[in-house]
Parts: structure tokens; C-alpha cells; sequence
């Protein structure tokens, strides 16, 4: 009876949604993992807190590593599009003002 029990409520949590029962969740994109999860680089769903941002310590847009090991370098990092050091020199579009300060 014990056993059916506990057959009972492992089939429950299984069908209700909770994957984390000690085993790896593969994802693609953040929305395939749970509420609270996030995508790793390395394609697992881990808690959000444990998910590394390029940007996401001081320097680290400018430091020419790749902190998060995604295989993209500072600037190039969509993590660090918010970086002072990632901004283009100015917000138009007019390169013949740009290419005038180069002469």
C-alpha cells in the first residue's frame, strides 16, 4: 500500500509540472524552463541567480574576456548593449559629420 502511495505521488509531481527531482532539464530559450529558472549556456535550466551575464560586475564590458563563456566578447556581448564603453560616438545617422572630425 506504501508503495503505491509513494507511486501515486511521484507520478503527481511528475504531471504537475515539477521536473527538479534531482535531473537535468535541457532547454533552448528561457521559456522553456520553469518560473524562477533561466537557460544556461550549456543548455540547462538553472536558477535565475545562477544564470552569468557578461556586464553583470564592473569592467566586465571592457575587460576583453568572455566572463559568460558564451563565446561572445564585451561589446560584442547583447549583455552589454547597455555599457557606456559599447555606446557608438554619436546617436545620428549623418557619417559626413563623422568622416569631417577624421580629416
Amino acid at each position: 500500500m506504501r508503495l503505491r502511495a509513494l507511486f501515486l505521488c511521484l507520478s503527481f509531481l511528475l504531471v504537475s509540472g515539477c521536473s527538479d527531482l534531482g535531473g537535468l532539464v535541457q532547454c533552448d530559450e528561457d521559456s522553456d524552463c520553469g518560473s524562477g529558472s533561466a537557460c544556461s549556456a550549456e543548455g540547462l535550466c538553472v536558477d535565475v541567480a545562477e544564470v552569468r551575464q557578461e556586464g553583470q560586475n564592473a569592467g566586465e564590458c571592457s575587460d576583453e574576456a568572455d566572463n559568460d563563456l558564451d563565446g561572445l566578447f564585451d561589446c560584442e556581448d547583447p549583455d552589454c548593449a547597455g555599457a557606456p564603453n559599447c555606446q557608438g560616438d554619436d546617436d545620428d545617422d549623418d557619417d559626413e559629420e563623422d568622416d569631417a572630425d577624421e580629416d
